[in-house]
């Protein structure tokens, strides 16, 4: 908006092809009282590292 450089950003991410709201609600986002141990451990059940 101030004239500054631009570039082109492709969109959507390059782990999939299709998204699906089913697919992601079966996800449940931690809490946010989740402590860093308690974050880790949910990460690491998934499959996930920090």
């Amino acid at each position: 908006m101030c004239g500054g450089p631009t570039w082109d950003v492709p969109e959507g991410g390059k782990d999939g092809r299709i998204s699906k709201v089913s697919e992601a609600m079966q996800v449940p986002a931690p809490p946010p009282t989740f402590n860093i141990f308690q974050l880790q451990q949910s990460f690491f059940q998934r499959g996930l590292s920090l």
